[in-house]
């Protein structure tokens, strides 16, 4: 089998794990729990810090990607929850494999993993988002209004199910009539940046296809920085080549730190 061949029937369970880090991150994830007793002191004891509007926040972004020296795709509040819409939680990570039946293995993954993927943006935020490269940046916050005590501080249930009991599992489905298979492994990652708390995780996806594997490496680092939520996610495979990368793809710790000071 060809690398071109083999990029190609990679390619929708690449971009299927891109989507999901992404949608767990706008399903709940972005509510970040304080990393240290420091971040939340930190946190406690800062001024009213600013609020955000749906065209501000379309401004911090644009900002940030002017830090960082990139251009790429912006997405406003509104196209974002359409594009969320479109996606169709669970239905659309079954989509996005080419239709074939999923199944999973602890089998509870599946149920998990479909309740965080329900989400979508949360309704009660507003966001924006650019990506440059194989790097997504999304910010998120109230309409004009602080973030509640459990919006900072509190992480959704179904993606503390899904990291405390599926930090491995197996994903099988079918292409083109071949069985494949998928290891997801989700592990903490040490990165700092400039927010108020951070957390970073790892999600490392193999893929078993013609009996040759194929990686894919999905960085998150979610971040708070006052009433500001901060979601970035690099993805890469090992099919990945610079030809497909025009544009540049900041890293992910530059990227949070370019959106705290874009924010001030």
């Amino acid at each position: 089998m060809t690398n071109r061949l083999l990029a190609r029937r990679a390619a929708p369970f690449a971009v299927a794990g891109i989507s999901l880090s992404l949608v767990l991150a706008l399903a709940g994830c972005t509510t970040i729990p304080d990393a240290s007793g420091a971040a939340a002191t930190a946190g406690s004891a800062a001024p009213a810090a600013a609020t955000y509007t749906a065209r501000e926040l379309s401004r911090v972004v644009e900002r940030a990607a002017t830090k960082l020296g990139v251009e790429g795709q912006e997405l406003n509040d509104q196209q974002i929850k359409d594009a969320t819409a479109k996606l169709g939680g669970g239905a659309g990570l079954s989509a996005m494999l080419g239709g074939a039946k999923v199944t999973y293995l602890p089998a509870t993954c599946g149920d998990l993993i479909t309740k965080a993927l329900s989400g979508g943006v949360p309704k009660d935020l507003i966001a924006a988002q650019l990506t440059a490269g194989h790097t997504s940046i999304t910010v998120s916050s109230n309409d004009g209004k602080p973030l509640t005590t459990a919006q900072k501080s509190s992480s959704a249930q179904p993606i503390d199910d899904a990291l405390n009991d599926c930090r491995t599992m197996t994903m099988s489905f079918d292409v083109a009539g071949v069985t494949t298979t998928a290891d997801l492994t989700l592990k903490k990652a040490d990165l700092v940046t400039k927010a108020e708390s951070t957390v970073a995780l790892e999600q490392t996806m193999v893929l078993t296809v013609g009996g040759q594997n194929i990686s894919a490496v999905n960085t998150i680092v979610q971040g708070r920085e006052g009433n500001l939520l901060i979601t970035v996610i690099n993805s890469r495979t090992d099919q990945t080549t610079d030809a497909d990368d025009p544009a540049a793809t900041p890293d992910p710790v530059d990227a949070v730190n370019a959106v705290v000071a874009s924010a001030k």
